[in-house]
């Protein structure tokens, strides 16, 4: 098996994680997250596990410019490309979410922690943070599923 086989199967794996994510809870619905949102995302584990995901995330677009820059021995070239770019529009959108969250949120906490009386400008911040995620979530879906299948597309292509 090639090094680039290797590769391919391994962005294709990590990708699995962000359209599964993403899809599910597209298709559970935001009325289930609403009623639990603040339980969830106001404690310890939003926290976890968004940077966790944001890491495996920069590695996964870190394999994807690696296999563009690396010769290839596939037909349709141009894959990669269309992979690539997607990805990196899910990289932004994926941070876009949470600016809300890293500025505010965390001030607000601090002085919560502080005051014990600041929680519901904390709420309000984590409503916000909730209404920019849930309008990217659509968007988000499509740009990982165009990278997934622009990926996945390009394994299944034959060897030059």
């Amino acid at each position: 098996m090639s090094l680039e086989s290797i590769a391919l199967i391994g962005i294709l794996t990590l990708l699995t994680i962000f359209l599964g994510s993403d899809l599910c809870l597209l298709l559970i619905g935001g009325s289930a997250l609403k009623s639990t949102y603040l339980e969830i995302f106001n404690s310890q584990v939003y926290w976890v596990a968004t940077w966790r995901l944001g890491f495996v995330l920069f590695l996964l677009f870190l394999g994807a410019v690696v296999i563009n820059l690396a010769p290839t021995t596939r037909t349709e070239n141009y894959l990669l490309k269309v992979g690539l770019g997607s990805l990196f529009i899910y990289l932004v959108l994926f941070f876009v979410s949470l600016v809300p969250t890293i500025g505010d949120f965390l001030t607000e906490r601090l002085r919560a922690d502080i005051t014990k009386s600041a929680n519901a400008s904390v709420q309000s911040n984590m409503s916000l943070w909730y209404k920019i995620w849930m309008l990217l979530l659509w968007p988000r879906a499509v740009t990982v599923l165009v990278s997934f299948w622009s990926f996945l597309h390009y394994a299944m292509n034959p060897k030059i």
